[in-house]
């Protein structure tokens, strides 16, 4: 791929104040040593008072048109540039596609999926009967609506997973006790949690889904880039090995090593060549130890939050998207198979809380030659205030995993 020599006549826009924008200012200041400028609605997060990111806070910017207003906006800034848009969170996205239109001409979207393929993967259930026609394994689903008022049967036995199908809406109405994902144990469970989600105003359906057993361990992150032209031109399979499990952040990788597995990305391959996908995929699965089957729980249309573990291992994924979009190179498939190590977890309490002990082993070993990395702390990014606020983040670990994490339920 190519390298900082490249014609910087283009300027990156990350949507978003977290580790998925942070992770991606932190792969084109890598890449090209320059600066992204970040807009976002929160106060604080890992872009805030960072010296590689120009961040703009907007709180109003999911209403109305404000998203493609203040794009715009900034494009008149740089007319002399391409303005390269990167989406980090499902709501921006969601926004930023339906506003495509409404961009100005050296906008650069166009490695975005259209509305109608994004909501017909990005919700749950239409996503699984994409995965029954390409011979995709999943978990066993039930999916249930407001007007089936309990009337519930499922083929598959308690404790069961609840989850919303539309993580956008159900996200937008808050509630307390509200979390990402349930574990739920019994029909009494199930049906009050299932009342305390619509009495927030979520309308859409909800996922009820089978358990697959096993640990954190068990876990598999997929990412891979397709380009203008419709074609796969990267992968890249992370092995998790542990997870945070916080109510909000529960699922959200916290250590990841980076393996290889052919049968399963010429699978993913097939399937978004198939249904005309471009841009970044990002793929929760799980590993079924009972069918030894690879069961895929979701699809991202972006990159993923813990999208670090690939530019870690060699694949510098801002570099990929620069290639394609605005330098136009004829990309080869790239498998990414170097071994290294995403944290975002103290080592002592990952070697704690890691349930495996090969897989711990192998922990240790890459920690020892020194491809951990934690994609929030950079070198050329050095500042009190935004360090301050990292290393808080860093050590709140130390209360989270003994209050929340619970092995038994994964």
């Amino acid at each position: 791929m190519s390298n900082k020599s490249t014609t910087l006549d283009f300027v990156p826009l990350l949507l978003g104040n977290d580790a998925n924008s942070y992770s991606m200012a932190r792969a084109f200041h890598e890449a090209y040593g320059i600066m992204s400028i970040a807009l976002a609605r929160s106060l604080k997060g890992p872009n805030d008072k960072s010296k590689i990111i120009d961040y703009r806070r907007r709180v109003d910017l999911l209403d109305g048109d404000t998203l493609s207003l203040e794009i715009n906006a900034i494009a008149q800034e740089m007319p002399d540039k391409q303005v390269l848009v990167v989406a980090c969170g499902d709501n921006y996205l969601e926004s930023l596609v339906k506003q495509r239109d409404l961009l100005l001409q050296n906008v650069k979207v166009d490695h975005y999926i259209d509305n109608e393929l994004r909501e017909k993967l990005s919700l749950k259930e239409n996503f699984y009967e994409l995965c029954d026609k390409f011979d995709i394994a999943h978990p066993k689903t039930f999916v249930y609506r407001q007007e089936m008022n309990h009337q519930i049967d499922l083929n598959f036995e308690y404790p069961v997973i609840l989850k919303p199908s539309n993580g956008v809406e159900y996200f937008a109405n808050s509630f307390t006790g509200q979390h990402k994902v349930y574990f739920i144990e019994n029909i009494k469970e199930l049906k009050e949690t299932i009342d305390a989600i619509y009495a927030s105003g979520y309308s859409d359906s909800l996922i009820i889904q089978d358990t697959i057993p096993g640990d954190d361990s068990y876990m598999r992150v997929l990412t891979t880039y397709s380009d203008r032209n419709k074609k796969v031109k990267m992968t890249a399979l992370g092995h998790v090995l542990l997870e945070e499990h916080t109510p909000s952040g529960i699922g959200n990788h916290a250590v990841i090593l980076t393996e290889a597995n052919e049968e399963l990305s010429a699978k993913v391959i097939n399937f978004l060549e198939n249904i005309g996908y471009v841009g970044f995929a990002n793929f929760d699965i799980k590993f079924d130890k009972r069918s030894s089957a690879y069961a895929f729980f979701e699809l991202n249309p972006r990159q993923g939050r813990s999208n670090f573990y690939v530019t870690n291992a060699g694949c510098n994924i801002a570099q990929l998207l620069v290639d394609d979009q605005i330098n136009k190179k004829d990309l080869d498939l790239t498998t990414v198979t170097k071994d290294a190590l995403y944290t975002v977890v103290p080592k002592v309490l990952a070697r704690k809380y890691i349930q495996d002990s090969k897989t711990k082993a192998v922990f240790d070993s890459l920690y020892k030659t020194k491809v951990a990395v934690n994609p929030l702390f950079y070198r050329r990014d050095i500042g009190i205030i935004r360090m301050y606020r990292m290393s808080r983040r860093w050590v709140s670990h130390f209360y989270k995993y003994p209050k929340y994490y619970k092995p038994e339920v994964m």
